[in-house]
């Protein structure tokens, strides 16, 4: 295991690392609204206004259980003017990215939870990046720490062309992932 990452190490290149601003302890925080807006506005084309509507959409969402669309909706009727595809895709992404960190923290924070798995769809329409992922950990017995599962996310980021490695700080490997953390109880 220790000689598989750091061969990903090796294969990572260290300037983009930074140039993203990996942190290679995933151990989540909670964010607050406005760190939420402010990430939006930075990695979306779209206003400070627009990304204040977005979040307390999302957050809203959230809140009530609404999935995807339903919050998508509700942005529209604030009157965004933005496709509705960069809407949803927007939502999905960061809807996504809040509760990965949510079931990380619950990881860390877990006496009885020893790994993790990257749980692909079931579907075949899945990202080379998330696929490749998979893949990985199969190879070493289908379970890993968090920490290593982000190593790996951000080396498959980098690799594939719709990877977002500036976004796996905030375990959005790529857009619309619909892949997830499984615990590994043991």
């Amino acid at each position: 295991m220790k000689e598989l990452l750091e061969q990903i190490a090796d294969d990572m290149d260290v300037d983009a690392m930074a140039e993203a601003g990996f942190n290679m302890d995933p151990m989540p925080r909670e964010l607050s609204r406005d760190e939420h807006r402010d990430i939006i506005h930075e990695f979306y084309d779209v206003t400070q206004s627009q990304a204040e509507k977005l979040i307390d959409a999302i957050i809203t969402g959230h809140r009530e259980g609404w999935g995807y669309d339903k919050t998508a909706r509700h942005v529209d009727q604030e009157g965004l003017d933005l496709p509705r595809e960069q809407i949803k895709t927007i939502i999905w992404n960061e809807e996504a990215g809040i509760m990965t960190r949510f079931h990380v923290r619950q990881v860390q924070e877990s006496d009885v939870v020893s790994g993790v798995e990257w749980m692909l769809p079931g579907d075949g329409g899945v990202s080379p990046v998330c696929e490749a992922t998979a893949e990985e950990i199969e190879k070493q017995d289908g379970s890993i720490s968090v920490e290593e599962l982000q190593t790996i996310l951000f080396a498959n980021a980098q690799k594939f062309e719709d990877g977002t490695p500036e976004r796996v700080q905030h375990w959005i490997p790529h857009d619309r992932c619909r892949c997830t953390l499984q615990k590994t109880i043991g």
